[in-house]
């Protein structure tokens, strides 16, 4: 690589290794302030809270943390290397250079869930549940999201596979039943509760992804969290917009520019 070459990349490195570093410790404040960067990193790993209770941007810092600390690694190398003419501490490559741009780009410019949601199918409570039925089945949904269409009090519900499942299996034992006189609102009483949460569409992508990684409820039922609803302030009774699956933040790329292609 020229000499020339290899000078700017550790250049641009360095000036956005400086931006994150910033970035990091103004949201860290109070007793974090003036602690190293891999202190804050661990501490920021460990919890959100930690460092910034509101800072949804922090909650990514835990899948990055490794590779952090292996550029602030870095970074202290070259910004020790040997003088020109001397074999180098560290060297920089172009893959590298990008590997930590995607990642200061996720850090100080994070997705919001509205760039990601999917659009969806609103199902009034009325509706017959074999359409519902035949609706996910052609479609592969897990669950559909309830929004009444009369002109009264309205909340956002979800109904999904395993609260069918929970109805399917109270029906069975209650003997035949005729499928096609059954409504949504009628198996929805079934759904395990705490099965779905709303999310504001300002929210970050990672706030979603900690929701989803949190164990398992035990209250007031045993349940996972199966789906995010998004409405534009994050009410149950706003009209729902769009719904995050777990899945769909799976299949983010890293790298956001192709996420937002895939939005």
């Amino acid at each position: 690589m020229d000499t020339k070459d290899s000078t700017a990349q550790v250049n641009e490195f360095l000036k956005q290794f400086r931006k994150v570093e910033q970035h990091i410790k103004a949201l860290a404040g109070g007793r974090l302030a003036s602690a190293d960067f891999r202190t804050i990193i661990a501490e920021a790993a460990k919890s959100s809270s930690t460092v910034d209770k509101e800072s949804a941007t922090l909650l990514s810092y835990h899948s990055l943390k490794k590779a952090l600390e292996g550029f602030y690694d870095l970074r202290n190398a070259l910004s020790h290397n040997s003088p020109a003419g001397d074999t180098p501490i560290a060297v920089l490559t172009a893959e590298g250079l990008q590997t930590f741009a995607d990642i200061a780009e996720q850090i100080l410019h994070p997705l919001e869930i509205r760039e990601v949601l999917r659009p969806i199918k609103r199902y009034d409570p009325a509706t017959q549940i074999r359409d519902v039925l035949k609706d996910m089945g052609e479609n592969n949904y897990s669950q559909v999201v309830i929004w009444p269409s009369d002109e009264g009090e309205k909340r956002v519900a979800v109904l999904t596979v395993e609260g069918i499942a929970r109805w399917m299996e109270h029906t069975f034992d209650q003997g035949f039943v005729q499928v096609g006189e059954v409504t949504v609102g009628e198996v929805l009483r079934y759904e395990p509760q705490g099965s779905f949460e709303v999310m504001q569409r300002s929210e970050k992508v990672e706030q979603a992804r900690a929701a989803f990684n949190q164990p398992v409820r035990q209250e007031p039922e045993q349940t996972r969290l199966y789906a995010i609803i998004v409405t534009r302030h994050g009410k149950h009774t706003e009209v729902p917009e769009g719904i995050v699956t777990p899945w769909d933040l799976v299949a983010l790329s890293p790298r956001r520019s192709q996420a937002k292609q895939g939005a």
